[in-house]
């Protein structure tokens, strides 16, 4: 594998030259994660990734995973390469590691309040202006869920200008997308709106998705001092679920599916609204308003099970951001609230015609939090941060088994709170050092603190506490030279209480203490003015400390992920890319005892080449072909152990897809 390694890093390394004038170093890049105001990434303690609408485009990138997957940082688990449900895991997390990444949609949560995966395709590409990802605990300002690192997905704003854009894309097992954006103004209203279908056979059997998406906001001026907006978007995805196989099916048949029948259909509508005030010169007012309706049919034929069940989410985000003087020192001071309600309503059956119901449970999880950022800038180059945040809970369960004398109603409250510091050390040429410690949480799932599946051991879990814990990141980023840019971060975290799944007792429990440290890197480097050099690599220790486990690894965290790659850019539009992306080997997931086999390591290799038209008159119109894991690596990204047997789930082999793209 190690020979296979260098073969493939070779291959990267070895391609023609390109001609640009793009620089390593990008100066001006603005951020409003990491500090929920927007600030210079450069002055941010911690590193921020940022992927931009031009990246989108140059790396023709179909989905968010597609985007975020390779980022310095971050692994990605899929069933069988079906992005839709995708498992993004950070710092060292390994089974429900998505629990631990809080999701955002221009600022608000994603995120479910169950532990049903998140269902990325629920968001269409072609609305993505940009992508930032927080390595890190972000429980100050964030709360529940952001103890690894926060992923905020920023839309499309309407802009002055009258814009459309065409995309059509198609390759290997029926791929298919198509989509295209309309922006404008009239009479100071500014518009857009887009439309998008998306689809794949699948490279297994059943494991196949189609996705429609729609959606359009608008946005207006009332003053100098006060605009408004207001937003929609609708999306329909449609998937098969293949199962796990056996190492013995594999060999047989990778691309069959152990659960040819098992279906999930969810309808999805996202709407938003919110003014923003200037109430003073550098004292500003926002408000902002989510709502968000998550309907799913799931058909589990394999488990004679047929479920349905709908979300309704409400949330209100006001905030205040004051800029000011502190004895001669400049402050910047965000006050806010988050202000979620959260209900979910579930019906179990034993039939596919839904006339043998079993459960009937409506649950809720409501949170109300507060929180503080302070950002003061002493002397132009040093800056010191501080945040907090405390956060009330409620947890309410009326689960009915229609079959068993085991209905309950119960309920829970509680609160946490979790703090920053940090420091930040800013140099001429934008590079910086930081050091940040922080105190994390992460409250219990809905079905993880309530047990609603039917089988007569049903309870409200008040044993179950929040996962706790701190952590500590030490790093910088340096702009080295205009062609040179490199960034470093060490971590270190200890969590109390994660909750997992024991198949012993069959219910959800708070685990023994576990550790994770590591370092993330990165780099982008212009050898030459045309060609350009990038990678990242990622080291994980995740290790029980306590317990009967202790010292032993978590299951489903790879140690090592390299990433590397070069850009070519050529004559007459034409550039090109090549990336190798390893991944080290890992215990499945329930192997806490790290007595059995473990997930492979393996090498990945991809290509592109982009055309973009230099002629005038098509300028705008852009063309890709791209083959993925062109070495037809077969390999897992996740597996695990069970009653039965290991079962993994096998991911794509070699891939085409070409398309083209028209902004006019």
């Amino acid at each position: 594998m190690k020979i296979k390694f260098i073969t493939s890093l070779v291959l990267v390394a070895s391609f023609a030259v390109a001609q640009t004038n793009n620089s390593a170093v990008e100066l001006d890049t603005m951020v409003v994660t990491a500090s929920r105001t927007e600030s210079p990434e450069y002055k941010i303690a911690g590193n921020v990734d940022v992927i931009t609408s031009e990246d989108i485009l140059e790396n023709k990138y179909l989905n968010v995973v597609d985007a975020i997957k390779t980022l310095p940082g971050i692994y990605v688990k899929t069933m069988g390469g079906n992005v839709a449900d995708a498992e993004v895991s950070m710092r060292g997390f390994g089974e429900n590691s998505g629990g631990r990444v809080l999701v955002l949609v221009d600022g608000q949560r994603l995120n479910n309040p169950d532990m049903a995966k998140l269902n990325w395709l629920s968001l269409s590409m072609i609305d993505v202006e940009k992508i930032e990802v927080v390595h890190g605990g972000s429980s100050a300002l964030y709360g529940d869920n952001a103890v690894a690192g926060v992923i905020n997905i920023i839309t499309k704003t309407p802009e002055d200008t009258f814009s459309t854009k065409l995309k059509a894309d198609g390759g290997s097992y029926g791929l298919y997308n198509v989509a295209g954006t309309i922006n404008g103004n009239i009479d100071n209203l500014f518009y857009n709106a887009f439309v998008n279908f998306y689809g794949l056979d699948g490279y297994r059997d059943n494991s196949d998705f189609a996705f429609y998406g729609a959606g359009a906001k608008i946005s207006y001026e009332l003053s100098d001092a006060i605009s408004v907006y207001v937003g929609g978007k609708y999306s329909d995805v449609d998937q098969g679920m293949p199962g796990s196989l056996t190492l013995e099916q594999i060999k047989e048949d990778r691309k069959q599916a152990s659960t040819p029948d098992d279906r999930v259909k969810n309808e999805y509508v996202f709407a938003d609204a919110g003014v923003a005030l200037e109430m003073l010169p550098e004292q500003n007012l926002f408000v902002d308003f989510g709502y968000q309706l998550k309907d799913t049919k799931s058909e589990y034929v394999s488990f004679f099970s047929w479920t349905d069940s709908k979300e309704n989410r409400y949330g209100v985000l006001p905030k205040y951001v004051g800029n000011f003087e502190v004895m001669g020192t400049d402050n910047k001071l965000t006050i806010g609230s988050d202000i979620y309600f959260n209900d979910l309503t579930v019906d179990k059956y034993g039939d596919s015609e839904k006339t043998m119901k079993s459960i009937h449970a409506k649950l809720n999880k409501n949170t109300i939090a507060a929180y503080v950022h302070d950002e003061i800038t002493i002397a132009d180059d040093y800056i010191v941060y501080a945040a907090g945040r405390v956060e009330n809970y409620e947890v309410k369960a009326d689960v009915q088994d229609l079959n068993t004398p085991s209905s309950f109603e119960d309920s829970k409250n509680d609160t946490e709170t979790a703090f920053d510091l940090g420091f930040v050390k800013t140099f001429e040429n934008k590079s910086k050092v930081f050091v940040k410690g922080s105190t994390l949480y992460r409250l219990p799932f809905l079905d993880e603190q309530v047990s609603y599946y039917g089988f007569g051991t049903d309870a409200f879990y008040q044993d179950i506490d929040p996962e706790t814990g701190w952590d500590v990141d030490f790093g910088g980023d340096w702009n080295v030279s205009e062609d040179l840019n490199v960034a470093l971060t060490l971590y270190y975290m200890e969590m109390k209480d994660e909750i997992a799944y024991n198949a012993v007792t069959f219910q959800n429990e708070n685990m023994e203490d576990t550790r994770h440290m590591g370092i993330e890197a990165r780099f982008a480097y212009f050898i030459v003015e045309n060609v350009k050099l990038f990678g990242n690599y990622t080291f994980n220790d995740a290790a029980f400390i306590k317990g009967d486990n202790k010292d032993n690894d978590i299951p489903l965290v790879p140690m090592h992920n390299v990433y590397v790659g070069a850009w070519f850019f050529l004559p007459a539009g034409f550039s090109f890319k090549a990336e190798a992306n390893y991944i080290s080997s890992a215990y499945l997931g329930g192997d806490y005892a790290n007595t059995g086999d473990k997930l492979a390591e393996y090498v990945v290799v991809n290509t592109l080449l982009n055309y973009a038209c230099p002629a005038q008159e098509l300028e705008g119109l852009s063309l890709y072909i791209a083959v993925d894991n062109i070495f037809d690596q077969e390999y897992s990204s996740v597996g695990y152990q069970g009653w039965s047997g290991n079962g993994y789930y096998p991911e794509p082999g070699t891939t085409f897809a070409a398309g083209l793209q028209y902004d006019f």
